[in-house]
């Protein structure tokens, strides 16, 4: 094992990620990050993502406390070690863990294809009634509008619904930093939700439906929600959010945006987030959801 990690180089880069560790009671964010990025190097960030983010939300605190001096150091090291080797040294656990996903994909109407550029068009017979508040949204629904009670910084919760029915029915929540009113600013917040059983009538590409993702990492989380039916798993992963096309016809992505999708209580609710928004703020976001 020790000469795997000396070939990859992890073990000098844990050395110097617990070098840099500060001094602080609270040490898991300062190593959460450290331990992602390793991931990154054997490329199994996407498989293990989950075990070390819950790790993050059942040790931060009490688990962190404990850690002083030379024991922190060495604590650290073998926990960030004990990972990395399991990592490197079970490819069977990677597949399974590849099988999970990719049933995990499938069951959130996500796919490893070519992105479609192309505008999706709403279908015929769809009514969209904009600028709702949360009562009016609610009463032409027939699924229960799951609300967010947490926003980051800069950010008030959502008071105004776009909300589509027909075909099938979902509705759109959208929150701009500071309120401002340029809604082609990247630091914008969007909120769709729709029953899962709907989904399967929804448009390639359309608001919570079937989407090609490209070759984007797709990341599992997991998220603790109170009042939903048991905990459950999302998917974090990066998504175009700008397109322009020139003067010959050819599109091309001019900025991305990050997405976190899951179901809660029948409801399959896809958080639109920007760019610079970590995937850990995004789940505490959806967390908070009622």
């Amino acid at each position: 094992m020790k000469e795997q990690l000396e070939d990859l180089g992890l073990d000098r880069k844990l050395t110097k990620a617990v070098e840099e560790l500060p001094e602080t009671r609270d040490l898991w964010p300062a190593i959460y990050d450290q331990l992602q990025a390793a991931l990154d190097i054997v490329g199994a960030r996407r498989f293990f993502a989950s075990p070390v983010q819950n790790a993050r939300h059942n040790f931060s605190s009490r688990f962190a406390v404990a850690l002083v001096g030379p024991r922190r150091v060495l604590t650290v090291a073998a926990f960030a070690i004990a990972l990395l080797a399991m990592v490197v040294l079970t490819p069977g656990i990677i597949a399974w863990a590849g099988r999970n996903v990719s049933a995990l994909m499938e069951q959130l109407g996500l796919r490893q294809a070519p992105v479609d550029l192309g505008k999706p068009l709403l279908p015929p017979g769809m009514v969209v009634e904009e600028g709702l508040n949360q009562q009016q949204a609610q009463q032409r629904l027939t699924f229960p509008l799951a609300l967010p009670t947490y926003m980051p910084d800069g950010y008030a919760l959502p008071s105004a619904y776009n909300v589509y029915t027909g075909p099938y029915q979902y509705a759109w929540g959208r929150v701009m930093r500071g309120n401002n009113q340029d809604t082609a600013d990247p630091a914008r917040i969007n909120i769709y939700e729709m029953p899962a059983a709907e989904t399967a009538q929804v448009g390639d590409q359309f608001f919570g439906g079937a989407l090609a993702v490209g070759d984007s990492a797709v990341v599992p989380v997991n998220i603790y929600s109170i009042g939903s039916v048991g905990d459950t798993q999302g998917l974090w992963l990066q998504v175009p959010d700008v397109i322009e096309t020139d003067h010959s016809g050819q599109t091309r992505v001019v900025r991305y945006s990050n997405m976190l999708r899951w179901e809660r209580n029948g409801v399959r609710i896809t958080l639109g987030v920007p760019d610079d928004m970590s995937m850990s703020e995004a789940v505490k976001i959806a967390e908070s959801f009622r």
